[in-house]
Parts: C-alpha cells; sequence; structure tokens
C-alpha cells in the first residue's frame, strides 16, 4: 500500500516537473517569436524610411537641378549683353577758329609821324586791351579811340586841365569837359580808366549824333573836328590827329566812325 502510494506520489511530482519545464518552454518560444515580429516590423520601418529619404533626395536633385537652370537663364541674357554692346556714336563738334583783331603799338607808326606821336603812343599801348575792349561794346573803332587819347592825355590817367580860357577843366584818360555837366562824375574819370574811356566814348557819339543832325556824315575827321570844337582850332587839330589815325589804320580821314551798333 505504501509503495503504491509513493509511486502515485512520485508520479505525481514528476508530472508536475514536466508540467512546468514544459511551461517554460512554451514562455521561451513566445519571447522569441515576439522579439522576432519586433525585429520584422523594426526592418520593415527601417526599410519604409529608407525609402522615404532616397524619395526626398530624389525630389530635393530634381528642385536643386531647376533652382540651377533657372539661375543659368539671367546669366545667359547677361552673356548675350557683354557680348553684344550697344554701338556708341560719338557726333563731331564743328572747330571755331575765333580770329582776334590787335591793336597798333608805337612800333606800328612810320618814320615821318612817330617824330610828332612816338611818345604819346607809347602812352596809351599799355590801355590796348581796354580800349578794345569797351570800343567794342559801344560800337565805336577802336584805333580812332587811341588816336583820341593819344592827343588828350597821351596816356596818362590821372591827366586834368585847369587852364582853358572859359573856366572848364578837362578830366582823365580822355580829357572829357566839365561843361557836360552832371553827366560824369569827373573825379572817378582820374581812378577808374574804364570809366574814362566809356565816358570819352559817349562825347565821341554825342559827335556823331550831332553831325547827323547838320546833314554830315560822321567820318573820323568830322567827329574829331567836333570833338574839340567846329572851329579854326578844332580844324587844326582834326587835320592832325586825322594823319595819326590814318598811319595807324591804314584807313582815310573819310573812315565812318562807327563800325557797329551796340546790342541790346
Amino acid at each position: 500500500m505504501e509503495i503504491c502510494q509513493s509511486k502515485i506520489y512520485y508520479g505525481i511530482k514528476l508530472s508536475m516537473v514536466l508540467a512546468f519545464i514544459y511551461a517554460i518552454h512554451c514562455v521561451s518560444s513566445y519571447t522569441v517569436i515576439a522579439e522576432g515580429r519586433t525585429w520584422l516590423v523594426e526592418r520593415e520601418a527601417l526599410k519604409n524610411k529608407t525609402a522615404t529619404i532616397k524619395s526626398e533626395i530624389e525630389e530635393l536633385d530634381v528642385e536643386t537641378l531647376k533652382g540651377l537652370e533657372e539661375e543659368a537663364k539671367p546669366l545667359e541674357v547677361i552673356t548675350q549683353v557683354v557680348e553684344k554692346p550697344a554701338p556708341i556714336i560719338v557726333k563731331a563738334e564743328p572747330t571755331v577758329v575765333v580770329i582776334e583783331s590787335t591793336m597798333p603799338t608805337a612800333n606800328d607808326l612810320s618814320y615821318e609821324v612817330r617824330q610828332t606821336w612816338e611818345k604819346k603812343i607809347i602812352g596809351t599801348d599799355a590801355w590796348n586791351d581796354l580800349i578794345k575792349k569797351v570800343s567794342d561794346e559801344e560800337g565805336v573803332d577802336p584805333i580812332f579811340v587811341k588816336c583820341v587819347m593819344a592827343v588828350e592825355s597821351g596816356g596818362y590817367q590821372q591827366a586834368h586841365n585847369t587852364k582853358n580860357a572859359n573856366g572848364t577843366q578837362d578830366y582823365g584818360l580822355m580829357q572829357v569837359n566839365t561843361s557836360w555837366g552832371s553827366y560824369f562824375d569827373y573825379g572817378k574819370m582820374l581812378v577808374d580808366p574804364e570809366y574814362a574811356i566809356r565816358s570819352g566814348i559817349q562825347v565821341i557819339k554825342c559827335k556823331v549824333n550831332l553831325s547827323q543832325k547838320n546833314g554830315k556824315t560822321p567820318t573820323v575827321h568830322e567827329v574829331l573836328w567836333r570833338y574839340n570844337g567846329k572851329n579854326a582850332r578844332g580844324k587844326n587839330y582834326a587835320d592832325r590827329v586825322s594823319k595819326l589815325y590814318e598811319d595807324l589804320s591804314n584807313k582815310t580821314r573819310n573812315e565812318i566812325v562807327l563800325v557797329q551798333q551796340k546790342s541790346a
């Protein structure tokens, strides 16, 4: 009886041990299967991720290529512009030749006239440029003006004559007489040579107008006569200065004093 019970007891224990071993084996198999499934899932996910990255790279390459193509287009245009520059047209300007007339000096005097007029003409040579400038502006023959200055002051800027018989006085390079009253600033003529020359030319132009009003042509001789006074003494003055004018200008005493009308 005891032997049977022992067999049963050990049989049950053996069954329990076998059952426990089987259970452990099942758990191990399940773990292996689960790990295998996890590996498969991870592998599939990695595969999908790799495919996605590859696709993105391909898309990136396509976009990059398109971008490079777009950037290359302006470069092509720029290259064409550089290769074909617009022609430059240069217009030739006409050459302007300025001819300046020169004023005569004492060196231009003939031997005969030099004996009488050399010193006075030398004195006026220093004012040649100013005589030319003001005479051109006023429309009067500058050589005529130079001759009047030579006989009146010899080019001495502060010339002042107080010995006139009628009590009048003469001022400056052109020896303008005070009989003109307040029309001129006589003191200014002694310090401002341009004003002195222009004042003398105003007197000359008045004599031109006076000649025309009296039916006379305003020639060099006629205007000189009226500048000094329309009398015998004035005629002698006109004769002497007319010879000087003819010598310096190579013209005659019948030359018209006004060479042009002053522009407005």
